[in-house]
């Protein structure tokens, strides 16, 4: 209920489409995630923070702050409930939302790197490369080709 409550209030403020196309999506993959197993209200809050603040620089710390615990604490519930630590999860969601914004190919991949919170463009190729296996470039390029 909290989740639903929080999620249709961020769509009250005037948000850019694409971002408001994007908490959609990730809310609604969060809750498939979260459908066979029961997430505790301090992990839904995280959830919900890393969702509408992973344009900005998040530490640990500030989750952890968000949702009243100590950063083993909610270290510890994120990843027995979520099969992943709360930094796994936001970079997640930053690669995600950066491969969105690449297939759009209005921005270049340089300012995508800071649209999603990463702190450098080589910080953020480096990541992206890990987790897709093809550069932002390369991946930006393909998405291109496709779209002819």
């Amino acid at each position: 209920m909290y989740t639903q409550c929080v999620y249709e209030q961020s769509f009250s403020d005037e948000k850019s489409p694409i971002l408001e196309i994007s908490l959609r999506y990730f809310y609604n993959e969060t809750m498939k995630k979260s459908s066979n197993k029961k997430l505790s209200e301090a992990v839904k809050a995280a959830v919900e923070f890393i969702d509408l603040n992973y344009d900005q620089q998040i530490k640990l710390a500030d989750i952890a702050n968000e949702v009243n615990l100590s950063v083993s604490r909610i270290s510890h519930l994120f990843k027995e409930q979520m099969n992943l630590t709360p930094i796994e999860y936001l970079t997640e969601v930053r690669i995600n939302h950066a491969k969105k914004l690449l297939k759009t190919n209005k921005i270049t991949w340089q300012q995508i790197a800071f649209e999603t919170g990463f702190s450098s463009e080589n910080y953020f190729a480096r990541t992206f490369k890990n987790k897709t296996g093809k550069t932002p470039k390369q991946f930006q390029e393909n998405s291109t080709l496709r779209n002819k």
